[in-house]
């Protein structure tokens, strides 16, 4: 569960909110924060990241990339 957004991030300027549930990173299963970090450091953040979020009013996918 995301638990805080940086103000003026690339997270927050793609529209994650504290309280949205990461399902998925680059189309791989995140079932605990060790689990993303894993996935997360094995990529080309430069490149941006691919994340399916679930939320209050489902899922949906959000790419996030810095500017």
């Amino acid at each position: 569960m995301i638990s805080n957004v940086k103000s003026g991030s690339p997270a927050e300027k793609s529209g994650l909110l504290p309280g949205m549930i990461v399902q998925e990173a680059e189309r791989q299963a995140v079932s605990n924060i060790d689990t993303f970090k894993e996935i997360i450091n094995d990529i080309d953040q430069g490149k941006g990241i691919l994340l399916l979020i679930r939320t209050s009013n489902g899922s949906r996918y959000i790419f996030l990339q810095e500017n």
